[in-house]
């Protein structure tokens, strides 16, 4: 994803549009953030978020407490083949094999339960 001003993207031509709202009284930052907006997967998708700040530079600087901040996050994403996805949820057209999950998937591990710890008093747990 990009980092570009998403307010000039229309909400209504997106699939997907979020916008949020942080205010904080106090804000304290150890290391300088490196902030990302990412939809991993397929179908691809083109997103466009930005961030509007009050009270809080850019970049921020480590050990620095602000106060009275507030964060205004929009992102807004589009499918960049809309038209194919829903042609293919309607079955007009045969589903792409990116999309398709894997025919034997690599079977996972199951977690072995914990082993049983004797009780301090000799009794056996249940």
């Amino acid at each position: 994803s990009q980092q570009k001003d998403a307010s000039q993207v229309p909400e209504e031509s997106a699939d997907l549009a979020i916008t949020a709202t942080v205010t904080a009284k106090e804000l304290r930052f150890e290391a300088v953030p490196n902030p990302t907006v990412e939809f991993p997967g397929r179908p691809e998708r083109d997103t466009v978020w930005d961030a509007v700040r009050d009270n809080l530079p850019r970049p921020v600087k480590p050990g620095v407490t602000y106060r009275d901040i507030g964060i205004r996050l929009k992102i807004v994403s589009r499918f960049a083949d809309i038209d194919r996805i829903v042609a293919e949820a309607l079955g007009e057209v045969p589903v792409a094999d990116q999309m398709l999950p894997p025919e034997n998937p690599t079977p996972q591990p199951t977690a072995q339960p914990p082993a049983l710890t004797p009780r301090p008093n000799g009794g056996t747990p249940r």
